[in-house]
C-alpha cells in the first residue's frame, strides 16, 4: 500500500485542523480504506491538520472522487497531495477541473 499525505494551504490551522477532520470524516464514510489525521509538527498543540490516506490497488480514483467531490462543496480549498515520488499542489481549481486534477495526481504519485 501507499501512503499519501494531503494537507490544507493557505489556512490558519484551526480552519486546517477543521477541514482534516471533515475530509476524513467524509472520506471514512464514502470509502474503504484507512484515513488518519497526523500533525504536521509534533511540538505544536494542535489536533492534526494533514490526512494520512494509505491507498489499496486501485483505491486511488475512488478516493480522488471522494476528494474532488468535497472540495467542490468548499469555496477556495487549496490543497497539497505528497507522496515519497513527489508533491502536487492544487489551487484555483474550478469544479470541473478538480477530479480529472486529483485523480490524475493520485495516480501519478500513488503509483
Amino acid at each position: 500500500m501507499k501512503k499519501i499525505l494531503l494537507s490544507f494551504d493557505n489556512v490558519p490551522v484551526a480552519e486546517a485542523n477543521r477541514l482534516a477532520s471533515d475530509l476524513q470524516d467524509y472520506l471514512v464514510s464514502k470509502v474503504d480504506t484507512q484515513i488518519e489525521i497526523t500533525k504536521d509538527k509534533n511540538n505544536t498543540m494542535d489536533f492534526g491538520a494533514t490526512l494520512a490516506i494509505l491507498l489499496g490497488t486501485g483505491s486511488a480514483v475512488s478516493i480522488a472522487k471522494g476528494i474532488a467531490y468535497w472540495i467542490k462543496k468548499r469555496s477556495e480549498v487549496s490543497i497539497t497531495i505528497k507522496t515519497d515520488k513527489g508533491e502536487v499542489i492544487a489551487t484555483n481549481l474550478t469544479s470541473k477541473d478538480i477530479p480529472t486534477v486529483l485523480e490524475n495526481s493520485l495516480k501519478t504519485l500513488g503509483g
